[in-house]
């Protein structure tokens, strides 16, 4: 069981859930409970939506930011940080689930980085850059 614990806590599962939660409780969202059949139904503030968020994107690729000299990391919101995340899914880094794979680079994107950085031969930095992204991509 504790090996189970460890696992899913290096994948980043057990965190997930937690900043999942925390930015859902944050975000104003109800929860309305129908009392006569127990069904809990869960509405978003109807002021923000998924689409909303995305349209304030930088929605240039992985390929691009890289080919520009750029580096993908921490703090970075956008398309290119979806599509690291897509790959560190494939790889087995980061969690299967929704919500990894949000387009935001946070810590639990961070820790997946680093791991595969450091399980592939290169510099564990956090920061997908060309030589990360080399690798990286072909998952």
């Amino acid at each position: 069981m504790k090996n189970l614990k460890l696992k899913a806590l290096s994948l980043g599962i057990v965190s997930t859930v937690l900043i999942s939660s925390s930015a859902f409780a944050a975000t104003g969202n109800t929860k309305q409970i129908n009392k006569t059949s127990s069904k809990v139904t869960t509405q978003a503030p109807s002021n923000i939506t998924s689409s909303k968020l995305r349209s304030s994107w930088d929605s240039r690729t992985a390929d691009t930011i890289i080919a520009e000299g750029g580096t993908i990391h921490e703090g970075d919101v956008g398309y290119f940080v979806e599509q690291v995340q897509w790959c560190l899914q494939r790889a087995g880094y980061l969690a299967n689930i929704y919500t990894s794979a949000d387009g935001i680079f946070g810590n639990e994107t961070d820790t997946a980085v680093r791991n595969f950085q450091s399980n592939h031969g290169l510099s564990s930095d956090g920061v997908v850059g060309p030589n990360t992204w080399r690798v990286l991509k072909n998952y």
